[in-house]
């Protein structure tokens, strides 16, 4: 039984934290990219995010970290979820969805 409920958890859920341990094949497998290719789209974002930001400090800190918002478009993109079953799984509204994958 507890082997089914660390699996239906891992269903449940896909931030960062939780997948950043995987081996490489499962990586690849779940987010459709290397972890190289990741940390270099990371990097990207986070170089764009930045540089975009006009008050870095202001505003409440975001519900989810760059990584799980790459995750997120990932996620969108590879396997064609709606807004809404993504906001359920990362447990934020449908319009934020369509916010971060803008």
């Amino acid at each position: 039984m507890r082997h089914r409920q660390r699996f239906q958890c891992y269903l449940c859920s896909m931030f960062y934290r939780d997948i950043e341990n995987l081996s490489a094949s499962r990586f690849k497998r779940l987010t459709g990219v290397k972890r190289e290719v990741f940390a270099l789209m990371l990097e990207v974002l986070e170089t764009a995010k930045a540089s975009a930001r006009k008050h870095p400090s202001r505003g409440a800190p975001s519900k989810l970290t760059n990584a799980d918002k790459l995750l997120l478009l990932l996620m969108y993109y590879r396997e064609y979820r709606t807004m809404f079953h993504i906001g359920v799984t990362y447990g934020i509204s449908e319009s934020r969805v369509c916010e971060i994958i803008k």
